[in-house]
């Protein structure tokens, strides 16, 4: 328990559920979401309290209904609770959460799969959610098949990972399902997303290796397909012998990825240091 606590107070932005206001526009269905934030103040060393940093988002239930209705509950139950805010280095124009948090022993894991979310975008067959994908939106991340390609149900997600646009990114317009959006011209939106981006660039973060291990299965959705998850501190994996590594490429047989819900086989991803 001890180490646990070290490492919740110490992680530079964990994502925590906090009080969901019950707060309506008149012409459409929004409701903001507050989310408390520990976030660390690298100019004093300092740990903010929770309470003083704050996030605040809408939530468009009128364009995304159904995703909306799934996150809402999603964050109910505390299945973001925890989660880290990290960066893909293969997507570095946006943040990520949902997917990646730390066990009791400090060890990288995942979140649990949940059952596939639709996407409610144009290409998805919903015209309704046509928000950009432009910084201050929040839009629910979805699969992709081997070398970004879509293949089958590539449109729909396992896990509910959200991605934060740092810039505008045209190319995912129509493609991916923008559920809200977040205030910018809010002072703690601002302070919000400028420690956040902070804790991901410098000094400030480490880098992971997350790779599989295995061979899909698409009848053990509670057991991971039958793939093995690995993270590891990229100083460590680059000490794998070659051997070691070419395991990582067994999920991918023939040539194909048969996992459409882990996106890559391998990536190197951000994440706060402790």
């Amino acid at each position: 328990m001890k180490r646990f606590f070290k490492i919740f107070v110490n992680l530079t932005a964990v994502l925590m559920l906090a009080a969901v206001c019950l707060s309506f526009a008149a012409c459409e269905e929004v409701k903001s979401v507050e989310l408390n934030l520990q976030i660390a103040n690298y100019t004093s060393s300092k740990l903010h309290d929770e309470k003083d940093v704050k996030l605040t988002i809408g939530i468009n239930k009128t364009l995304a209904p159904e995703t909306s209705e799934k996150i809402l509950s999603y964050i109910s139950e505390g299945y973001y609770d925890s989660c880290v805010f990290y960066m893909d280095e293969g997507f570095s124009k946006q943040i990520m959460v949902g997917d990646l948090k730390f066990d009791a022993n400090g060890n990288l894991v995942q979140n649990a799969i949940k059952p596939a979310l639709e996407g409610e975008f144009e290409k998805g067959g919903v015209t309704g959610s046509n928000l950009k994908n432009q910084n201050g939106s929040v839009g629910l991340w979805r699969s992709w098949g081997k070398d970004g390609k879509n293949v089958n149900n590539g449109f729909d997600s396992g896990r509910a990972t959200w991605f934060l646009p740092s810039e505008t990114i045209t190319e995912y317009d129509g493609y991916f399902c923008v559920f809200a959006t977040i205030d910018l011209n809010a002072g703690t939106n601002q302070f919000a997303l400028g420690a956040i981006a902070s804790a991901l660039s410098g000094d400030n973060y480490e880098s992971y290796v997350i790779y599989f291990t295995g061979e899909y299965d698409e009848t053990k959705l509670d057991e991971n397909y039958g793939l093995t998850f690995h993270a590891l501190k990229k100083a460590d994996f680059d000490k794998l012998t070659d051997d070691e590594k070419d395991e990582i490429f067994v999920a991918n047989k023939d040539g194909e990825n048969k996992n459409e819900l882990l996106e890559f086989n391998q990536k190197t991803v951000r994440i706060a240091k402790d």
